[in-house]
């Protein structure tokens, strides 16, 4: 599984990261520490989230390769130990079994060579017999135990180990022992309200794992995954990348989510501020403007002329500062500048030729 120290570098890296990295982004980019985005200001929350977006994207990838190289260093695996490939034949395994005899049984290198050849001997001995092979390549050393002692108990009744067997109890294994104790943390976790961000991907997660795993298992899925590695390390690799997505979904979610959520909500509170500031204001105008006309309240011709005027000014300014009309009002005098200039080249040449003819 992803290491401890991995798995805790989720909840204070990335801050401590985004924080180091903002603060040399902006000791570059600004020569004077008065020019620099004050902190809370909408430049400084959008350059965080952007910072903080790319350290869980690199600290995400930093995380996949090293859950990858702890799966491959974790527990060496039989064929490399011995020098095989993953799917050679049981006569491939004999020719090696009967050259390293040769080289390391203890009648040649001696008896402190004897413990190191009875662990390559048992390693010989389970990838020879197809039901041991079969539970090593899909469930590692962890399920040999159990093999063998249902061997054990089955010799004495005369029965062999299955292969339905083994598969059974990996699966139920697999089932209850990691994806339903995952799945019930899960439902925990979001019963006591500490799981609000992407949670149905995290549930999505651990069924699209579920199934990779069983058909891993049922060899019904042969493609690159299990062409790399052996069975039982891709599994574990999975597992680990499902622990590794649901730590940066939790991470990334509330930039997603609940970034939006709370910018329409700090919008909102805007608004109804807003909404509040120009109502008090339309009532305190209302009421100096009666204070104004107060004297001419009997007067009931001076008010309404005065109502009339008030409107036709008010018409007057929304026309006059609207762009299409600012547009026309300027074209008419430029096409009137030019009328009167070319008027006056006109009666200025008329008046010259007169004055010739005198």
């Amino acid at each position: 599984m992803v290491s401890v120290l991995s798995f805790l570098g989720w909840f204070f890296i990335p801050k401590l990261a985004t924080a180091s990295i903002l603060t040399v982004y902006y000791r570059l980019k600004y020569t004077k520490r008065s020019e620099e985005p004050a902190r809370g200001s909408p430049q400084n929350k959008r350059d965080g989230k952007v910072v903080y977006t790319l350290v869980i994207c690199a600290y995400l990838a930093y995380s996949l390769v090293r859950a990858y190289r702890e799966v491959l260093v974790k527990e060496i695996p039989y064929y490399e130990i011995l020098g095989l490939r993953p799917n050679a034949s049981s006569k491939e395994i004999k020719k090696e079994f009967r050259r390293l005899s040769l080289q390391l049984h203890p009648d040649k290198v001696g008896i402190e060579g004897h413990d190191y050849w009875l662990g390559i001997k048992s390693m010989f001995d389970v990838l020879s017999d197809p039901s041991m092979r079969m539970a090593y390549d899909r469930f590692g050393d962890r399920m040999l135990q159990w093999v063998q002692k249902e061997a054990s108990l089955k010799m004495n009744e005369g029965l062999d180990v299955s292969l339905a067997g083994i598969v059974q109890r990996g699966l139920k294994e697999a089932v209850l022992g990691y994806y339903l104790a995952s799945f019930a943390v899960l439902v925990l976790l979001s019963l006591c309200g500490w799981d609000k961000v992407g949670r149905e991907w995290k549930y999505f997660s651990l069924v699209v794992g579920l199934a990779f795993e069983v058909a891993v298992v049922t060899g019904a899925y042969r493609g690159y995954a299990v062409q790399a590695v052996l069975p039982y390390q891709a599994i574990q690799l999975c597992r680990n990348l499902i622990i590794i997505l649901q730590v940066a979904i939790g991470r990334l979610g509330p930039l997603v989510r609940n970034g939006p959520v709370e910018d329409d909500a700090t919008l909102s509170q805007l608004t109804q501020l807003v909404e509040t500031k120009v109502s008090r204001i339309s009532t305190l105008s209302a009421n100096i403007l009666d204070d104004d006309l107060a004297p001419f309240a009997d007067n009931d011709g001076m008010i309404n002329g005065i109502r009339t005027s008030m409107g036709k000014k008010f018409v007057e300014s929304i026309h006059f500062n609207d762009p299409e009309v600012i547009d026309a009002l300027e074209t008419a005098e430029k096409e009137g500048a030019i009328r009167t200039s070319s008027g006056l080249g006109l009666r200025a040449r008329s008046t010259g030729e007169q004055e010739g003819q005198d």
